[in-house]
């Protein structure tokens, strides 16, 4: 199995790379580096874990990923409904069907 570990090219939130330093942590090598900005047209050539922690939605087009190789652990996500835009884009039946797949249950959001 190969593995994958998000970077980020800005200093805006340091969260995400304080996280993607403790998931380094975790992970028994790094095969991929996949750009947060750019996770929507990322493509592997095998199958790879990630954990896929971040703040998703800064972006809208950071979200959902497509490749079909990745196997995804969704932790430490945060996600900002208070914006009408992301929150649209978070609900939208491809992001419900990801979150899904990877066993994240979506609830209705009022």
């Amino acid at each position: 199995m190969k593995y994958g570990l998000l970077c980020y090219d800005y200093l805006e939130n340091l969260g995400n790379e304080i996280q993607s330093i403790a998931a380094r942590r975790f992970l028994p090598e790094i095969d991929y580096f996949i750009d947060y900005n750019n996770l929507s047209t990322f493509k592997a050539s095998d199958d790879f874990k990630m954990i896929m922690n971040a703040w998703y939605f800064h972006e809208t087009k950071s979200w959902p990923p497509v490749d079909e190789f990745i196997h995804p652990l969704l932790i430490s996500m945060h996600i900002n409904i208070n914006n009408k835009n992301v929150l649209n884009h978070f609900l939208t039946e491809e992001s419900r069907d990801f979150l899904v797949k990877y066993g994240l249950l979506v609830q209705e959001i009022i």
